[in-house]
């Protein structure tokens, strides 16, 4: 029970951050393109899931698979109009 707890306000909290948060941030920056703030924000999704305390090896596999979930997570941010609900639901169940 716990565990799941936790899963689904860690989803939470991470979806609000990268895909409620940054790319509004983002997206004035980078010329009003939402695609690059997709992209921006899957970037800094995987570099927050990376650990210096692990090899380069396992950084770039983890951050790759991070990058893709985070690319996944803002692409349906996008197609859903901009609810983090689904993006949380996606998160807490990957």
């Amino acid at each position: 029970m716990l565990a799941a707890g936790l899963s689904i306000l860690t989803g939470y909290c991470e979806e609000i951050v990268f895909r409620g948060i940054l790319p509004h941030i983002l997206k004035p920056i980078l010329f009003h393109n939402s695609a690059l703030a997709c992209v921006s924000q899957a970037g800094l999704f995987a570099l927050g899931h990376t650990s210096p305390k692990i090899s380069k090896d396992e950084n770039k596999t983890v951050g790759s698979i991070q990058f893709l979930n985070g690319l996944w997570a803002g692409v349906l941010y996008l197609l859903v109009g901009g609810d983090i609900v689904p993006c949380v639901i996606s998160h807490a169940v990957s």
